[in-house]
């Protein structure tokens, strides 16, 4: 039911509206609900009020009743105002007071005198669409029709605000879903230990990480917007190869698809992995990721690796290296002497199935070895051409980081030769 405040200093006045409005008296519908309730009958549609009524005499105490009606959450639709209202607030200045506590009300100011002209009630409320004027004195028909058109009109605009407020909250959970989703994905990056920089289409450098710029020795704001031949050239001193690091990022700039893999060496002696492919959505390239991976340390061992290779092809022992799988990961140019097989045959080979036919000596040794973690002794093995050969062989067992077995190298010495002399 639509709540309607009648504010008029005139007692006479709020009984007009109350018989246009409801035209069952109170005392009326009090009776024909004793009855009913009597003779249970229902109470005829036309004897209930359409409207709730409420009366103010001042603006004051129409001020509080808007007040308390919006803390209980039930509003007005609609107010009666009457311009004078001796001695108290004038109509004007109790609408302005009401719209202070419920902005949404929708006024209707009741006049019989030129108090205020049109331009001076704009000049003072304000021109929106919850101010009318009616004159005095009223015509039934139209006090109703107003009242029907206003609350009607009342109603569309709270659920109109409604579904905004819906609207907004589903808004605001989905910007929130997304802070957390993006928040997500920064950790993640920041996570990494790549450097990761994203570039888009318009060459602004859109995303980074925390490793991209410790790499690179950069500040945020040299970063954040920015275009990414701004980051180049504050890095490339500190690259052995600027051009060629330079040139990289213009050829991938002029081929969108293309995606790339290279080495960046830093005058610092640090080795970078630099991949780059593009970022898509769907189908579509939006722009480039670039990643950085420092593989500095695993040069260094690499280094050193084919250094020790170099060193193992120039001893005469057959050099062999072993998972615990028994599979071949190690054979140097004295295994390829003894036993004819070169490096390249050997690969995805046991050393059981190749040069072992003795599976219970080999077995013997092997439980040897994992129990004191060497073995040596003679043993007999097979070359390519079917030839056995006796060796002196010595088994050491290889561990990782964690002191967890790894690998075995075996050293075998041939005896063939000075056991025939």
């Amino acid at each position: 039911m639509h709540r309607l405040l009648i504010i008029d200093d005139n007692r006479a006045i709020h009984d007009d509206f109350r018989k246009i409005l409801c035209p069952a008296s109170a005392s009326v519908a009090d009776l024909s609900a004793a009855e009913a309730a009597l003779f249970g009958d229902e109470l005829p549609q036309e004897a209930r009020l359409e409207y709730e009524l409420d009366c103010a005499y001042q603006g004051q105490e129409a001020l509080a009743l808007v007040s308390k009606s919006i803390q209980e959450n039930r509003p007005y639709s609609l107010a009666f105002v009457d311009v004078r209202m001796p001695p108290g607030w004038d109509g004007v200045e109790t609408i302005t007071r009401l719209w202070q506590v419920d902005p949404h009300l929708h006024c209707v100011i009741c006049t019989a005198y030129s108090d205020y002209s049109w331009e001076e009630m704009v000049g003072k409320l304000g021109r929106n669409d919850r101010l009318l004027i009616l004159k005095k004195p009223f015509d039934n028909v139209e006090v109703s029709q107003l009242v029907v058109a206003l609350t009607e009109k009342a109603d569309l605009a709270q659920q109109v605000r409604s579904q905004m407020r819906s609207m907004e909250a589903l808004v605001s959970e989905r910007t929130a879903q997304l802070e957390r989703s993006l928040a997500i994905a920064q950790a993640t990056l920041d996570a990494t230990a790549d450097g990761i920089l994203v570039v888009n289409q318009e060459g602004r450098m859109a995303v980074h990480n925390k490793k991209f710029l410790a790499i690179w020795n950069l500040p945020h704001s040299l970063i954040e917007s920015k275009h990414y031949q701004e980051m180049l050239n504050a890095v490339l001193w500190q690259i052995k190869d600027p051009e060629g690091f330079n040139k990289k990022f213009r050829e991938l700039n002029a081929t969108p698809e293309a995606a790339s893999c290279d080495l960046i060496e830093f005058v610092d002696g640090r080795i970078f992995e630099r991949y780059s492919q593009p970022q898509r959505v769907g189908e579509q390239i939006v722009g480039r990721v670039w990643s950085f991976r420092d593989i500095t340390e695993r040069k260094k061992t690499e280094r050193k690796i084919l250094q020790q290779a170099s060193l193992i092809d120039l001893a005469q022992d057959a050099i062999i290296v072993r998972d615990l799988g028994h599979w071949i990961t190690s054979w140097n140019k004295g295994a390829e002497r003894l036993f004819g097989w070169t490096a390249e045959e050997i690969k995805g080979q046991q050393v059981t199935e190749l040069l072992y036919r003795d599976a219970a000596a080999f077995e013997v040794a092997q439980r040897e070895l994992l129990e004191k973690g060497s073995w040596s002794g003679e043993i007999r093995q097979f070359t390519k051409s079917g030839t056995e050969v006796v060796v002196s062989s010595r088994w050491i067992l290889m561990r990782d980081a964690d002191e967890s077995p790894s690998a075995v190298l075996a050293i075998n010495t041939d005896l063939s030769e000075r056991r025939r002399s």
